[in-house]
């Protein structure tokens, strides 16, 4: 047997155990699918003192300050989804696609299209 079909062969009886036994052949993400919206529940703030908070129902609020979050009255309350690292930020108006965000690699950090020179924080 030459060694390019032993290979072949180990990677098929490979992938058969993990189809039959549930083994994640795929890697990383956890069989996670990047075009399907997920959702996220997490309070970033900008070095300019802006707050968005958003829920893991879908939905977000943002605050002008921390002034503003504690008084409970946001700038903007919508919706929102995370396609890949995209977020996608729906308008008040229920508009789809109406701003765009990038998450860093880590999560722990966002640039919105909205406020170009800013970076949100994930925050504690």
């Amino acid at each position: 047997m030459t060694r390019w079909l032993q290979a072949a062969l180990l990677i098929a009886a490979a992938l058969l155990w993990g189809g039959c036994f549930g083994f994640d052949a795929g890697g990383g993400g956890g069989g996670i699918d990047p075009l399907q919206p997920t959702f996220i529940s997490a309070t970033f703030k900008s070095e300019q003192g802006k707050i968005i908070v958003f829920s893991d129902d879908g939905s977000y609020s943002f605050y002008m300050s921390s002034e503003k979050m504690a008084a409970q009255e946001p700038a903007i309350n919508s919706k929102y989804e995370i396609k890949g690292r995209d977020i996608i930020f729906e308008r008040e108006d229920g508009t789809k696609f109406g701003s765009v965000g990038k998450l860093s690699e880590d999560g722990n950090s966002f640039t919105w299209d909205e406020h170009p020179d800013e970076v949100f924080i994930k925050q504690p």
